[in-house]
């Protein structure tokens, strides 16, 4: 049995960046496997210079994570809407200079204890609420 607690990904590339057909800079990024959105196992989770998308369907399911760390990560608002409620145990989350949501929802999240966003580009608000009520 595979058993994997702390998981780092960075995709930093020695040019970030590709030029389009009329000289302007794009990001480049690495596309996530959903997969590893899946992994039951992680307990800490740093992502970096990603983009994180999620199948229509498909669901989160990272029952041990407690720790998230996103950095210069391109995730669209389904992703982002569909990772939390996968995270029941989730303690920690950070998410800086990342792109593609415009907001997160915290719904029943009783373990959080530290949220930390900064320089998010697309990013309007956050919703918390201890429990569903």
């Amino acid at each position: 049995m595979c058993f994997l607690c702390k998981w780092k990904l960075d995709f930093r590339l020695d040019d970030d960046y590709n030029y389009d057909d009329e000289g302007h800079r794009e990001n480049r990024w690495y596309n996530l496997p959903p997969m590893v959105l899946c992994a039951k196992s992680i307990e800490v989770l740093k992502l970096g210079k990603c983009k994180v998308g999620l199948p229509i369907g498909s669901d989160v399911k990272l029952s041990y994570l407690r720790k998230l760390y996103l950095h210069e990560v391109d995730i669209n608002n389904h992703a982002i809407k569909n990772l939390f409620p996968g995270c029941p145990l989730i303690e920690v989350m950070i998410i800086g200079q990342c792109e593609g949501f415009e907001s997160i929802e915290l719904f029943g999240l009783s373990k959080i204890n530290n949220i930390m966003m900064f320089d998010n580009w697309d990013f309007n608000w956050v919703d918390v609420r201890m429990s569903d009520y």
